[in-house]
């Protein structure tokens, strides 16, 4: 697809998703509890200003399989912001996370689009994340796998989200390149003591074998962040640290300590 069209076609779906926001959550590096990233999560703005969830949205991407047309439109509002952050200058290092369904990964073009949606955006290729959910509903797995090798060869970095919940993702770490692996918090549930470090542990293990980092999601509590870091996980998301918020409210005094985020993101 050109310049042109994909420019054309984000015009008409801003018209159709006006209604759509991305609030964002940081990610922080364990070792020094600073943001290293954010996931963007969908949100939506009600005629009376409140924010609610993204259940209606979705269900309205069901009902009409627009699927492809929200997740682009959700990919050029996140470069947006992730260039806005780093022309602040700070953010070295910064990776915006996006959440991208099966269904769209497995398009022939998938990889084409997102880069040429960056490049329009003048956002750096380094500074977003694309994360992979519901991966056992996988179609199109060799289209899909070209898709992820087109975008990590731009340097756009790919996560396999939600590991350890419903069917086992084990399997894909010998097949899809990815550079991270985000942990379900089933994994380690809300009072893990020894039994879930020794499995965390093993995650770890199995992240550092197929050379991925590992982010704890959904740590709400001193107990798992204590599990978390035992077993040698590299980020953690979640409620203890940072909830997510529209962007306005994260830049630039979001850290715990007021401070910038992080270098360390790998």
């Amino acid at each position: 697809m050109s310049a042109t069209a994909v420019a054309r076609a984000q015009l008409d779906i801003s018209s159709n998703w006006e209604s759509v926001r991305l609030a964002y959550q940081p990610v922080h590096h364990v070792a020094c509890r600073q943001p290293a990233g954010a996931e963007a999560l969908l949100r939506r703005i009600n005629p009376d200003g409140s924010v609610s969830g993204p259940e209606s949205i979705l269900r309205e991407v069901e009902d009409t399989q627009r699927d492809a047309e929200l997740a682009y439109y959700l990919i050029g509002m996140a470069a947006r912001q992730a260039r806005v952050w780093s022309q602040a200058e700070w953010l070295f290092g910064y990776r915006v996370g996006i959440n991208v369904s099966p269904k769209v990964l497995g398009q022939s073009d998938f990889a084409e689009r997102v880069l040429t949606i960056l490049q329009q955006e003048s956002c750096d290729p380094r500074n977003i994340l694309i994360e992979l959910v519901e991966t056992h509903q996988l179609p199109n797995y060799q289209c899909a796998l070209q898709q992820i090798r087109e975008l990590r060869q731009a340097e756009v970095l790919v996560a396999l989200d939600d590991f350890g919940a419903g069917h086992s993702n084990v399997g894909l770490l010998s097949t899809l390149p990815v550079d991270m692996i985000k942990i379900d918090p089933v994994v380690f549930g809300s009072e893990p003591g020894r039994r879930e470090i020794q499995i965390v542990s093993h995650v770890v293990a199995l992240a550092q074998d197929v050379g991925a980092v590992v982010v704890a999601e959904g740590v709400e509590n001193e107990r798992q962040w204590n599990c978390v870091e035992a077993a040698g996980v590299d980020y953690v998301q979640g409620w203890l640290l940072s909830r997510a918020e529209m962007p306005d409210a994260l830049a630039p005094g979001w850290a715990p300590t007021g401070s910038a985020p992080c270098g360390c993101w790998s």
